[in-house]
C-alpha cells in the first residue's frame, strides 16, 4: 500500500456519489452526503427501474427539505413523470448526431447535483420550502436543457461549421449577423487554411452557435413559442401545474439562467420577477399542505437566485469565459474532450465560509484561466446576492450562503513525470491607469473637442434606442408606447451660479438604470448593446424589420469626458420595457477617473433620458463650434448654446458643416 504521508481520512455510514479526495495539510474539508430516499409514488410502489432523469428527480435530496406537514408524494410523482417526458423530448432532438463539440449531456445532472449540495449542506438557506417549489427546483435543470436542445435543433440548419458571409436570409442570415458583429477576428482565425489547425472552423463555429442561441434568441418571441410548445407536450393536466409552468414564472426562471452571471441579480431583473406567487395545490387530488386545494407559496425570486448559484457551480462549458474559444485555431489549442473531463471531475467544497473550486486536472493554460475568471464572477454574484438579500425579505434566507468564492484549487494537470503539464504562462494585459490616461489624453484623440463628439454620439445612441423600442412596441397588440415621442438633444455651455464653467448635454432617450451605470457607463470599451437584454431586444426588433445602429466608439465611455473636465455629474432615468413606465431616477457624481462613485436615487428628473454635466477646465472648446463642424444632418432635433452663440439643427434637415459664421447663418444654423 502506498504511504499516505500522514493523512488519515475516513468516510462512514453512507455511500458517497462523486469524487473523494485524499489530502494532507488541509485545515478543513466538508463533504456533504445524503441518504438515497426510496422513490414515492401516489400510484403505489413499483419495481420498475426509473430512467435517468426521472430517477434523479424522484431521488432528489431536495424532497427531504420539506417540513413534515407538507406531503411531497403527489408532487414527487408529478415531477418524476415530467422528467421522464422531458428525457424523451430531449432525445427526440438527436442532438448528439450533430457533432456539436461543446455539447455536454451530463450538465443537467451536475446542475441538479449542485442544487442538492447547496440546499442540503450544513448551514444551508432556510428549508421552509413548499412542494411546488421543490418540484420547480428539481425540474429546472432538465427543463432548461431540453428547451435549449429543441430551440437549437430547429436552427441547426444554419450550419455552424461554415463561417462564410453568404448574405443569406432567415436563420442563417441572423447567425451571420451575429458572428459578424464583434467576432470578426475570431472568425478570421477560424477560417485560416493551415494544416495544423484543421477543425478550428467547426469548433469555433459551434461555440458561436451556442452564444447565438443563448444570447440572440433568449427572451424573443421564438423563445417563448418554443417554451409554450414544450410545456404543451408535458403531463401538466393538473391546473396547479399549468399555473406553475406559466411563462411568467418558470419561463422567466429559464430565461434568467441564460444570462451572464453579472446580470443575474441586477435589481431591474429581480424586480421583473414575482416575489411570491400563490399556486393552488390539488395535484393528484391531495392537498400539498395537508388539505384539498390549499394554496402554496412559490417564491419565484428566491428560486431564481438559487438556480443561478447552482448553475454557476455546475460549470456550463459553453458559458465559461471566452479564454477557451480564444485558444482554439492556434498551434496548441484547448482540447475540448479534456475540458469536458476536467469539468466533470471538478468539485466545490466549503472552507471557512467560502466556496472553493477544486479542479486539479486542467490540461491547458486557458482552462485554468477560464475557471479562475469564472470563479471571480461567482464571487461577484455572491456579493450581488448579499446586497439584494439585505433589501428584500423574500431573499433574506440566502444570507446564509457562502460569502465568497475561491479558485485556489484550480491547478494544472500532472504529466507522466508527476510534474505539472505547464508551469508558467503569460497573457497580454493592460495597466488600467495607463489606459485611462491614454483615453483622457491627446495621444489617442489629438483634439479635446472630440470629447464633445463622444457626448453627442452617446446621446444619439440613447435616442435611437428609444425610437426603436417605441416603434416596436407600437406594432404589438395592446402596445402602450407613446406615439408622439420625438427625440431631442440639447447642449448648454456657460458658467454656473458657483462660478464654475460647465458643459451640459441632455437627451430624452432611453436613459440608464443602476446596472448600466455600474457595468457599462463606467467601463471603457463596453457598449450598452453588449448587455444580454439589449441583444435580445434588438433581435426582436430586427424580426419586425426595425434596426438600430449604435455609433459610439467606447460604449457610454465616460473616460473621454475627462479630456476637458475634472468632474462629471449624471442624472438619468431609464424608460421601462413597456414604453409607458419609467424606472427610478439615479444621480451620480464622479470627481475623477479613479473615484469610486456612488449611485444614489434622485427626484431631479421626471421623464426618461439622461443629463450629463461636465465641470470644465480652462480653455475648453465651444460646443457650438464643435457641433457645427460635426453635424450635417441631425437625426433628432439638436440645439447648442454657448454664451451669445447658439445653433439649431432640425431633425432630418441639412445644415452646412462649417465653422464659418456666415455660412451657418445662410443655412439657418448658428445665429
Amino acid at each position: 500500500m502506498t504511504d499516505p504521508g500522514g493523512a488519515n481520512n475516513s468516510i462512514n455510514d453512507t455511500t458517497v456519489h462523486g469524487t473523494a479526495f485524499q489530502a494532507r495539510d488541509v485545515d478543513q474539508v466538508v463533504i456533504n452526503h445524503y441518504a438515497t430516499p426510496t422513490p414515492t409514488s401516489t400510484d403505489g410502489p413499483t419495481d420498475t427501474p426509473l430512467p435517468g432523469w426521472a430517477r434523479e428527480v424522484a431521488d432528489s435530496p431536495l424532497w427531504q427539505r420539506l417540513p413534515p406537514n407538507r406531503d411531497p408524494a403527489p408532487f414527487r410523482a408529478a415531477a418524476r413523470d415530467i422528467a421522464a417526458a422531458l428525457a424523451a423530448l430531449h432525445d427526440e432532438t438527436e442532438w448528439e448526431a450533430t457533432g456539436d463539440p461543446w455539447w455536454d449531456r451530463s450538465f443537467p445532472t451536475r446542475f441538479h447535483g449542485q442544487l442538492g449540495q447547496l440546499l442540503c449542506a450544513e448551514g444551508a438557506p432556510d428549508g421552509d420550502f413548499h412542494p411546488a417549489e421543490v418540484l420547480t427546483l428539481t425540474l429546472a435543470p432538465y427543463l432548461s436543457q431540453t428547451l435549449w436542445a429543441r430551440t437549437a435543433a430547429d436552427r441547426a440548419g444554419v450550419d455552424p461549421t461554415d463561417l462564410r458571409l453568404t448574405g443569406a436570409g432567415g436563420d442563417r442570415g441572423d447567425f451571420e449577423r451575429y458572428f459578424d458583429r464583434g467576432h470578426e477576428r475570431l472568425v478570421r482565425r477560424a477560417r485560416l487554411e493551415l494544416p495544423e489547425r484543421r477543425g478550428a472552423e467547426s469548433d469555433i463555429g459551434w461555440w458561436l452557435f451556442h452564444q447565438w442561441v443563448d444570447h440572440g434568441l433568449r427572451g424573443t418571441e421564438d423563445h417563448w413559442t418554443a417554451y409554450t410548445d414544450l410545456t404543451a407536450r408535458l403531463p401538466l393536466g393538473d391546473t396547479a401545474l399549468g399555473a406553475l409552468f406559466h411563462r411568467r414564472r418558470t419561463g422567466q426562471l429559464l430565461y434568467g439562467l441564460r444570462l451572464s452571471l453579472g446580470e443575474m441579480c441586477r435589481q431591474e431583473r429581480l424586480d421583473r420577477l414575482e416575489a411570491v406567487a400563490s399556486v393552488t395545490s390539488g395535484i393528484g387530488g391531495i392537498g400539498g399542505m395537508g388539505g384539498m386545494g390549499m394554496p402554496q407559496q412559490v417564491r419565484v425570486r428566491r428560486l431564481a437566485v438559487l438556480l443561478a448559484v447552482a448553475r454557476a457551480r455546475a460549470l456550463d462549458i459553453p458559458a465559461l469565459p471566452d479564454d477557451l474559444v480564444e485558444n482554439l485555431g492556434i498551434p496548441y489549442p484547448v482540447g475540448l474532450a479534456d475540458l469536458r473531463q476536467t469539468v466533470e471531475q471538478a468539485a466545490w467544497h466549503t472552507d471557512n465560509g467560502r466556496m472553493v473550486l477544486q479542479a486539479a486536472d486542467c490540461h491547458h493554460e486557458a482552462v485554468v484561466e477560464a475557471l479562475r475568471r469564472h470563479v471571480g464572477q461567482v464571487d461577484l454574484l455572491l456579493y450581488d446576492i448579499r446586497r439584494a438579500a439585505g433589501a428584500d425579505d423574500t431573499l433574506a434566507p440566502l444570507l446564509t450562503l457562502p460569502q465568497r468564492a475561491s479558485a485556489e484549487g484550480v491547478e494544472a494537470a500532472l504529466g507522466d513525470d508527476d510534474r505539472p503539464k505547464f508551469e508558467s504562462y503569460g497573457k497580454f494585459q493592460v495597466d488600467p491607469r495607463r489606459v485611462q490616461e491614454l483615453l483622457m489624453g491627446d495621444q489617442l484623440y489629438r483634439s479635446p473637442g472630440l470629447a464633445i463628439r463622444e457626448l453627442y454620439q452617446n446621446a444619439l445612441d440613447a435616442c435611437r434606442y428609444r425610437k426603436a423600442r417605441t416603434q416596436f412596441l407600437a406594432t404589438r397588440p395592446g402596445g402602450r408606447a407613446r406615439d408622439d415621442w420625438e427625440g431631442r438633444i440639447r447642449f448648454e455651455q456657460g458658467v454656473g451660479p458657483d462660478g464654475r464653467p460647465y458643459l451640459l448635454c441632455e437627451d430624452n432617450g432611453i436613459g440608464m438604470g443602476a446596472s448600466e451605470l455600474s457595468r457599462v457607463f463606467a467601463r471603457a470599451g463596453t457598449r450598452f448593446t453588449d448587455l444580454t437584454d439589449v441583444r435580445n431586444e434588438r433581435a426582436l426588433w430586427e424580426r419586425a424589420g426595425i434596426e438600430m445602429h449604435p455609433v459610439s466608439r467606447f460604449g457610454i465611455g465616460v473616460l473621454s469626458y475627462f479630456m476637458i473636465a475634472d468632474e462629471i455629474e449624471v442624472i438619468t432615468r431609464r424608460l421601462g420595457e413597456d414604453g409607458a413606465t419609467s424606472e427610478p431616477c439615479f444621480k451620480v457624481a464622479i470627481h475623477g477617473p479613479h473615484h469610486l462613485f456612488r449611485i444614489e436615487r434622485s427626484a431631479e428628473r421626471l421623464e426618461p433620458g439622461t443629463t450629463v454635466r461636465l465641470y470644465l477646465r480652462d480653455r475648453a472648446p465651444s460646443c457650438v463650434t464643435e457641433l457645427i463642424g460635426l453635424l450635417g444632418v441631425a437625426e433628432f432635433e439638436t440645439t447648442a448654446d454657448h454664451g451669445m452663440r447658439s445653433a439649431r439643427w432640425a431633425a432630418g434637415e441639412y445644415a452646412l458643416r462649417s465653422g464659418d459664421r456666415a455660412a451657418a447663418l445662410n443655412a439657418g444654423g448658428e445665429r
